[in-house]
């Protein structure tokens, strides 16, 4: 969760347990609230989520998001992540 000036800005949700893996977390949720975006709050969110992830002894961050996301896809990939696997879109 992310506050500014006594307003919620954004949250972020990350899986309570790792994959099979045992290492690898999973974020499924990013929420920034219109008025907050494109000021750096998605970014803010998703830093503290890694360093936690790292903190807490994991090495990998799984993201979760729609192929047709096209605003989430592009900020994930200036963030340094690469699409794994093959996306599909659901009827």
């Amino acid at each position: 969760m992310l506050e500014t000036d006594d307003a919620l800005a954004g949250t972020i949700s990350i899986s309570a347990n790792t994959d099979e893996d045992g290492v690898t977390r999973r974020l499924f949720t990013l929420d920034v609230g219109t008025e907050y975006r494109r000021r750096g709050f998605a970014t803010k969110l998703i830093k503290e989520v890694e360093s936690r992830v790292l903190s807490d002894g994991h090495s990998a961050l799984r993201l979760e998001v729609s192929v047709d996301n096209h605003i989430a896809t592009s900020l994930y990939e200036k963030l340094g992540y690469q699409p794994v696997g093959t996306p599909e879109k659901l009827q």
